[in-house]
């Protein structure tokens, strides 16, 4: 099946920062409560964007955190920050690393197409999931038959599967390349992934 990433936690968007950092700062706490507490590893080897203000335009990995709505946020980046936060205008958007705790890739995409588990896994479980290469992928249901040399996309029709889609039309993202068509459709093809 096609997974995404864990959908985007709309309180973790735009939160400012306390208190003022300097440059080469690893370490800084969130200054507006979050309603939705950080648990322990939320955020391990997630991203932290600058998104406005001093600072705008920079991204750092998480090293670690703590929990709760105020929490402490340690990162990874052996220099540090690199241009200095002001408490009162920069905010910060935080975001899992699109690895941790993906889904079964939706119809309706909450996140980006991370790629395809071989097997069948328990939720918190880790998996080694096929992001290039020729992969079996279930064909959607659909009235689309796709032939070879088909560009498909992710979940358009069917959770999970693979289908056609008119790209150009709603800017979905080819994610591979029917090397062989299903016999019929809600069957497995084979696709040659180019998700990385």
């Amino acid at each position: 099946m096609l997974n995404q990433s864990a959908a985007i936690t709309t309180d973790w968007e735009l939160k400012a920062v306390v208190p003022t950092t300097t440059i080469g700062d690893k370490s800084f706490t969130i200054n507006s409560a979050l309603s939705t507490a950080l648990a322990a590893g939320d955020l391990i080897d997630g991203y932290l964007l600058v998104e406005d203000a001093a600072g705008e335009g920079h991204m750092y990995i998480i090293k670690d955190h703590t929990t709760g709505t105020t929490p402490q946020i340690w990162l990874a980046d052996a220099g540090g920050i690199r241009t200095a936060w002001t408490t009162a205008t920069t905010e910060i958007t935080l975001t899992k690393n699109k690895y941790k705790d993906v889904i079964v890739f939706p119809t309706d995409p909450t996140g980006v197409c991370v790629g395809v588990n071989m097997v069948a896994v328990p939720a918190n479980y880790f998996f080694w999931s096929q992001v290039r290469g020729p992969c079996p992928v279930l064909s959607a249901a659909s009235t689309d038959t796709v032939v070879v040399g088909d560009p498909v996309t992710a979940g358009a029709v069917t959770a999970g599967a693979v289908s056609l889609d008119d790209v150009a039309a709603d800017g979905d993202v080819i994610i591979g390349y029917v090397m062989q068509a299903a016999a019929t459709t809600s069957d497995y093809c084979l696709i040659d992934l180019t998700i990385e």
